[in-house]
């Protein structure tokens, strides 16, 4: 006999927790993650051997705010049919940049061929955490990442091609971000 069964058996989130716990005839959930959560994966499981799962996601891109995912369950019968909502809700960033930085930050020079200067960032490190500098590209893939050790550092981007970045400074949940350009490198003959 042909199954009419378009229930999941589990639904699973890399991070967060699911709202209400699963139960699979609760078809509405909600997940909240931190702001530093950049992706998740989501994967429903079908009661049925024969049903379909449609809308399992891998490594989904999530924007600040809310990010709603469908999950389809299509049952053995190809009619019968149940939709499961997970709605992500990604945090948005927290914190004031003078708590992170003296105002005196700087980053130059601006627009930087090669090599760029940090200065004025507060190393102090509590709790093991020093301040973390992203650069992130124009399309807001991250590009560089690394921890700053002093209150003067020279970073080598030479390996980045012009273009506009921005420089996000990151200590203790504080963020200052700045956007800073860099061009080509042209030599005369």
């Amino acid at each position: 006999m042909i199954s009419n069964d378009a229930t999941l058996k589990n639904l699973t989130v890399s991070s967060g927790e699911l709202s209400p716990e699963f139960d699979a005839f609760v078809t509405e959930y909600t997940v909240h993650v931190a702001s530093d959560v950049t992706s998740i994966t989501i994967t429903g499981v079908a009661n049925h051997n024969g049903a379909k799962v449609e809308g399992n996601v891998i490594d989904k891109t999530l924007n600040i705010g809310a990010n709603t995912i469908p999950i389809t369950v299509t049952a053995e019968d190809g009619v019968s049919t149940r939709i499961y909502t997970v709605t992500v809700i990604r945090e948005q960033m927290t914190g004031t940049v003078e708590t992170l930085c003296a105002t005196s930050l700087q980053i130059y020079p601006n627009p930087f061929t090669g090599m760029v200067r940090i200065t004025g960032t507060d190393v102090e490190i509590t709790m093991g955490h020093a301040p973390l500098l992203q650069i992130i590209n124009a399309s807001g893939t991250i590009v560089h990442t690394q921890t700053i050790t002093g209150t003067d550092e020279t970073i080598h981007l030479e390996h980045l091609p012009a273009g506009v970045y921005i420089f996000r400074v990151e200590k203790d949940g504080n963020t200052k971000a700045v956007k800073v350009v860099k061009e080509q490198v042209l030599f005369a003959i």
